[in-house]
Formats: structure tokens, C-alpha cells, sequence
């Protein structure tokens, strides 16, 4: 939940799983995630056109440094936040899982300054070492 400053100020994790609770919690700890990884993504317009496979990279080291916090959630799963959102400016909001040490699912949300839906982007992504 982002406060009246625009700033991130609590995150709620609800999460069950075969007929009961989890026994671990959202982790604010700064997730294990870093480094340059790379891979093949997919694209999603708002007209639901998707685009041709295509190369794609990320720098987990730049994002976690600048505008978005990673939370770490029970069973692999990593949240990417705005640290601050505002009224006037697009945000991204992605979640992330390990499928193995290596590898990395990805799949990104980007929203408009008015908040209207602008692109969606799925990625398999593996480690470069």
C-alpha cells in the first residue's frame, strides 16, 4: 500500500496454499537476486497483439539501486515495486521466480501516467556469468 506521500508503506500477504496457511512471511530483506541476466521475452500491447520472441536483458543490480524495491515471498517468488508512485508518472510492477538456480521467470506490468494499461512482458531468463 503506497501512503498519502506517494511513497511505499506496508505490503499485505495473503497467501494459502493446499487448504492452509504458509508458515513463512513476506521478507522486506532485500531479495537474493542480482547481476546481468538474459533471455528470450514476449510482449503484450493493450490490443492484445503480441509481439515476435525476442532477445531481451536486465540488470538486477540498476534496478534494485534505483526506483523499485524487491520483496521476497515464500516459495521463490520476488515482487518488484515502485518505491514511490505518482499521479503523473508510469510505474512497473513485476514478479519474479526462480525455477532453478540459474534460471528466472519474469513477468512485467507497465501502466501509463493515468494508470491505463501499456504493456505486459513475459521472459525466461538465465544467469550470465
Amino acid at each position: 500500500m503506497y501512503g498519502e506521500n506517494g511513497q511505499l508503506n506496508r505490503i499485505v500477504h495473503i497467501q494459502e496454499h493446499l487448504g492452509r496457511f504458509f508458515d513463512k512471511s513476506a521478507s522486506l530483506e532485500p531479495s537474493k537476486i542480482s547481476g546481468n541476466w538474459i533471455g528470450k521475452k514476449l510482449s503484450m500491447a493493450p490490443d492484445l497483439s503480441v509481439s515476435p520472441e525476442e532477445e531481451t536483458q536486465i540488470f538486477f543490480d540498476h534496478i534494485s539501486s534505483g526506483h523499485h524495491k524487491l520483496i521476497s515471498l515464500p516459495g521463490g517468488m520476488i515482487l518488484m515495486l515502485p518505491e514511490n508512485v505518482n499521479v503523473d508518472q508510469p510505474i512497473q510492477i513485476a514478479a519474479l521466480q526462480r525455477t532453478a538456480d540459474d534460471q528466472l521467470k519474469y513477468l512485467a506490468a507497465h501502466y501509463t501516467a493515468v494508470g491505463a494499461f501499456a504493456l505486459l512482458i513475459s521472459a525466461t531468463l538465465q544467469q550470465k556469468i
